[in-house]
């Protein structure tokens, strides 16, 4: 068995420059780099990225075979919470993608429900709502930027149908909050200040966690009536 398995420096791709390795491509051309690596190498292929944002020398796995072998097959040999460590600085550490063995199981045997086909089914009719909403806008702006669009309708949808607002100024701030905080990823100095990428971000964590902390007052202060309760529960039983 030993015998069959290969050094990581056979892998395609490269490692990149000295001590910086693809970081400048990767954060200039994003989703684009990763894109072209694929292109150049296929399905597998190893990159390196800055140790200091959570990183180092990385393989790339791309394509359902893979989501299946890291989600499943192969999850009790690999180390979730060591992939996502980049995460850190703007998630709770009790985040799922942050944990391994049996907390990740049981943490991920709680939030199954939600992700139930009956559960989604209930979501249908917002999630289409939106979508066609947003889709026709695009046609008044010219020329768009794909990436953030689908963002914006991305995050449009779980306002929507997770904390239950349809404000446009409420899905609005949301979006700005979490846009400020997925770019704070690039920040290396982690200094909680708001003249850092970093500091914007962890503020934007606690503007995001006051705006849900009080939706749930809210909720809690207005329960739902029998029939809401009698459909939202009916939609999560599997």
């Amino acid at each position: 068995m030993n015998d069959k398995l290969k050094s990581a420096d056979m892998m395609p791709g490269s490692f990149g420059l000295p001590f910086i390795g693809h970081t400048i491509e990767a954060f200039t051309k994003q989703e684009l780099f990763y894109w072209q690596q694929y292109q150049q190498y296929g399905k597998i292929f190893k990159i390196s990225l800055p140790e200091a944002i959570g990183f180092g020398k990385c393989a790339c796995l791309i394509g359902p075979e893979a989501n299946q072998f890291v989600l499943k097959d192969g999850a009790d040999k690999l180390s979730s919470k060591l992939g996502n460590r980049s995460l850190e600085p703007i998630v709770s550490k009790d985040l799922v993608l942050l944990q391994d063995g049996a907390e990740h199981r049981a943490s991920r045997k709680l939030i199954l429900p939600i992700f139930h086909h009956q559960a989604i089914a209930a979501y249908f009719d917002t999630i289409q709502a939106v979508v066609t909403e947003t889709v026709a806008n695009w046609g008044k702006q010219g020329t768009i930027s794909l990436e953030t669009e689908m963002r914006k309708l991305t995050l449009s949808i779980a306002v929507r149908t997770f904390l239950g607002s349809a404000k446009t100024a409420e899905i609005d701030r949301v979006s700005q909050w979490y846009v400020t905080l997925v770019n704070s990823l690039d920040g290396m100095i982690k200094w909680d200040n708001l003249l850092t990428f970093y500091g914007r971000g962890q503020a934007a964590r606690r503007q995001i966690a006051d705006y849900i902390r009080q939706i749930i007052k809210e909720r809690r202060r207005t329960p739902l009536s029998t029939s809401s309760c009698t459909e939202s529960c009916s939609s999560r039983r599997y």
